[in-house]
């Protein structure tokens, strides 16, 4: 019994390395989400949906990437914890706005329980990677739509008793 539970064991082990590692054999990037796709690399997929990252971004970003199906263009999902700053620079870059056409984060005040829900934040990609958006919580929302290419969505918050912000960012080929 115990030689069987051993090679249990080492395949379960052997398991575990396998899905670690990319298919080019370079380790997995600590920064993904365990459910992200490892066919192509984060700066890959930002390069096809024309999308910039701050330097600032650093140790506060954590990505998942998801095959829409159609095998060049991927959704993609960033947490990114960072100085009000940092998430304000991401905003700017990559042209997000407000409905009322705001391009930085307000204070605290601004943030507010969404009047209607998209239906990313409900989807089967931030299930996976286990973001908690409930319809109570307050957010600041930016977006910027390009239907030749992708369209963006950031819910960001002040994280209490500290000076940074999160911002959960979807993005999809498509808008």
């Amino acid at each position: 019994m115990t030689r069987r539970i051993d090679r249990i064991d080492r395949i379960v082990v052997a398991a575990f390395v396998v899905r670690q590692l990319a298919h080019d054999g370079k380790a997995r990037d600590p920064r993904a989400y365990p459910v992200s796709v490892t066919e192509v690399s984060l700066d890959e997929a930002l390069q096809r949906a024309a999308m910039t990252l701050p330097s600032c971004a650093g140790n506060g970003l954590r990505y998942g990437l998801f095959d829409n199906g159609f095998g060049y263009y991927y959704t993609i999902l960033l947490q990114l914890e960072a100085p009000e700053d940092c998430v304000n620079d991401f905003l700017a870059v990559n042209h997000l706005v407000t409905l009322a056409q705001q391009s930085r984060l307000g204070g605290v005040s601004a943030e507010k329980p969404l009047p209607r829900r998209n239906d990313w934040m409900d989807g089967k990609p931030v299930r996976a990677v286990g973001w908690d958006l409930g319809a109570d919580q307050p957010f600041q929302k930016f977006s910027v739509r390009n239907e030749q290419r992708y369209g963006m969505s950031v819910l960001a918050q002040h994280i209490p008793g500290t000076s940074a912000v999160r911002a959960y960012v979807y993005a999809s080929h498509g808008g």
